[in-house]
């Protein structure tokens, strides 16, 4: 009796627990700023998705257009990980102008609750600024990654180099500087995303995702 005890009081401190850490990162979403632009291919049209993995396989990112009219683009963002599930209970929705620069996003739980999100603004965290590869190392990276066909599961491809700087207030990250591969033809754009960490100390830690799948939804073969 007091061992069965035990574990439903066991049991209901875990999901106690579970549900005290997501009500955490859900908070620190929705207080964290988001990014004032995504990378947008030209005549975006309902379907339209790509597919992103993380570097380990742990993690995947969905861009898909929901909605397309004369001034907006409208976007589904659904993140899975098998390194934290907390992240598969929420998806995003974005506003976008034609360009890609973020008017409104929305963090939406699955239970149906729909919270508004603020928009970096300039000087603030989150917020990108385009830069140009002005040191010898960017230089070289570029060039080492655009010498040939960039290659991923979902093909090959032509690419070229965006480079963007963002304000980072966590840890001890410094900045945070972005080099993306682009490909016109290519959903969204992105072949591969490299977030260079800047520490306090100078030194530096790069992720990256790249392509896995693009394509429309509503053509693709079934």
């Amino acid at each position: 009796m007091i061992k069965k005890l035990f574990m439903v009081i066991f049991a209901g401190m875990t999901i106690l627990l579970s549900s005290c850490i997501g009500s955490m990162i859900k908070s620190a979403m929705i207080s964290a700023p988001y990014a004032n632009f995504i990378s947008l291919h030209s005549n975006p049209k309902v379907g339209d998705y790509a597919v992103l993995s993380s570097q380990d396989d742990l993690t995947t990112y969905k861009y898909m257009i929901t909605s397309v009219n004369d001034e907006s683009v409208f976007v589904k963002l659904v993140i899975n990980s098998k390194e934290s599930e907390y992240f598969n209970d929420f998806y995003w929705e974005l506003e976008t102008d034609l360009k890609g620069n973020v008017k409104n996003a929305y963090l939406v739980s699955l239970n149906g609750d729909r919270d508004k999100l603020t928009i970096a603004t300039p000087g603030k965290m989150g917020y990108f600024y385009p830069i140009q590869a002005e040191t010898n190392e960017l230089k070289k990276f570029v060039e080492e990654n655009t010498k040939e066909k960039f290659k991923t599961s979902a093909g090959s491809f032509d690419v070229k180099a965006e480079f963007y700087e963002s304000i980072v207030n966590y840890g001890n990250v410094n900045k945070l500087i972005t080099v993306m591969f682009v490909n016109p033809d290519v959903k969204f754009l992105t072949v591969a995303n490299f977030n260079m960490k800047i520490l306090n100390d100078g030194t530096k830690d790069v992720v990256y995702s790249y392509l896995i799948e693009q394509g429309n939804e509503n053509t693709k073969s079934k």
